[in-house]
């Protein structure tokens, strides 16, 4: 399906439209490698697993089941196989996908701070009537000087937000070598007020990317960095092509569209020069 149609259902039949034309109410089917163009609540499904990772940070699609609450597709995920048809709840900015988006656009906004604190103004005005004063006795341009420059000097050792500007920026820069990613530097300020942090899942710590490290045997464990030399070159290939066929993917063209899991073995059996394309036009899955 083109990236910017949406397949929909009126009176029975199907269309196609733009996405951008999708409207409340709207009867949408969604089928294997679509990315659901809207929050759907589904009414019937068969098969649905969708990728939720960049909503919820599930790592692992999400098999949907039927249940008491609304079974509810959101708009950015991606159908990683099965059927689905629901009806539009949200679109574009109003979706919840569409809200993250928006939170993240305001929290990447650059830290900013004011020379001249509006809290040290004060310190100005009370000093203006002396120089006013001075000044007009003395019509001396020296004093208008020596009087901005004081009191310049005095905003900035009373503006807080300089300093802490400074020591934000010198962090940012340190944690950024570290490769740390901080979406809104404005967080650090805060930082060390924090005793416990907890986590929901790990989804949202990983780089989503999953790797075979060991094949474990009735008697023996291989590890995959050392290579598989120490089984027999007939039982390997087995191994390889177990791990080509035995996962989701039908069609190699949407090998990109596989959970984190049958990527691994594809790429642990590609990684040993098996040609996985041709062994599943060789193998056809017969039941599903």
């Amino acid at each position: 399906m083109n990236a910017n149609l949406v397949t929909i259902e009126i009176d029975g039949k199907l269309t196609n439209i733009d996405e951008k034309d999708l409207r409340i109410s709207d009867l949408v089917i969604i089928q294997t490698g679509d990315i659901v163009p809207a929050d759907l609540r589904l009414i019937e499904f068969r098969g649905l697993e969708i990728d939720e990772f960049e909503i919820t940070g599930e790592l692992l699609p999400v098999e949907k089941k039927i249940a008491k609450d609304d079974v509810i597709a959101y708009h950015g995920s991606r159908v990683i196989r099965g059927y689905g048809k629901g009806v539009v709840l949200s679109t574009g900015e109003q979706t919840e996908y569409g809200k993250v988006l928006s939170q993240e656009g305001q929290q990447n906004q650059p830290y900013t701070f004011r020379i001249i604190d509006k809290e040290n103004l004060w310190t100005i005005i009370l000093f203006l009537p002396v120089f006013v004063l001075l000044f007009v006795q003395s019509y001396d341009l020296t004093l208008l000087i020596i009087f901005l420059f004081f009191s310049f000097v005095l905003n900035l050792l009373q503006n807080d937000n300089l300093c802490r500007y400074l020591i934000i920026s010198n962090e940012s820069k340190r944690l950024k070598r570290a490769h740390v990613q901080i979406r809104d530097i404005r967080a650090l300020e805060h930082m060390g007020d924090i005793n416990l942090v907890c986590f929901d899942k790990t989804g949202v710590l990983t780089t989503r990317q999953m790797d075979i490290k060991k094949v474990y045997f009735p008697d023996l464990i291989i590890e995959t960095e050392n290579g598989t030399k120490n089984i027999e070159e007939s039982v390997a290939q087995l191994v390889y092509k177990a791990c080509a066929l035995c996962n989701d993917v039908l069609f190699f063209q949407k090998t990109i569209l596989a959970n984190p899991i049958d990527l691994a073995l594809i790429r642990f059996a590609q990684k040993n020069r098996i040609d996985v394309n041709e062994l599943l036009l060789q193998y056809k899955r017969i039941y599903d």
